[in-house]
């Protein structure tokens, strides 16, 4: 019965969690074949810098804010900074700009300031439409699936993954369980 109700919604164009990955892993494609390499890991300092986006590392007013995307609309372009909170761990920071990079691409048409609680990076069903697809976009980007998959079969060790993409261990075991993996 779930599998027809889930069909119904997507024939009525319903957005569910399948519409918002495949917008987010299409912007991540596009992303790394025109910015980066794809050498690994990807830099998302180094996409940010090509576009003319600066990174900031900040001290907010509160714990709970891990990054932030202002946008301001130029003459031909869209001049944008990333604030990224300074005390966060490495693979913590490389998540957050690639989510505020994820905003960049997917919203910033729409609306020119995001400020991200650390909450929104763990997806428990409460946030919204953009919070989601901005993650995605940021777990496609950092962790693009076909390499994924392909260090998954020789490694198997989701420690290894983690280091090789330089991500935390929360987001690769995240990552594995949404591309079918057990871990």
């Amino acid at each position: 019965m779930a599998e027809i109700i889930e069909l119904f919604k997507l024939q009525k164009g319903v957005n569910t969690m399948l519409d918002m990955r495949t917008i987010g892993e299409e912007k991540a494609q596009e992303v790394l074949q025109a910015y980066t390499s794809q050498d690994e890991p990807i830099n998302p300092i180094a996409i940010a810098e090509k576009l003319g986006i600066k990174v900031i590392n900040a001290e907010f007013t509160t714990d709970m804010i891990s990054g932030a995307l202002q946008v301001h609309p130029g003459d031909d372009s869209r001049v944008a900074t990333i604030y990224v909170k300074h005390d966060d761990a490495p693979v913590r920071k490389r998540f957050t700009i690639a989510h505020e990079l994820g905003h960049y691409f997917l919203h910033a048409e729409s609306q020119t300031d995001f400020i991200d609680e650390q909450s929104v990076f763990f997806r428990n069903g409460q946030k919204n439409k953009e919070e989601t697809e901005a993650n995605d976009f940021a777990a496609n980007l950092l962790m693009p699936r076909e390499l994924v998959l392909k260090i998954w079969g020789m490694s198997g060790d989701v420690e290894f993954l983690s280091h090789y993409f330089g991500v935390s261990r929360t987001a690769m075991k995240y990552r594995l369980n949404n591309l079918g993996v057990s871990v």
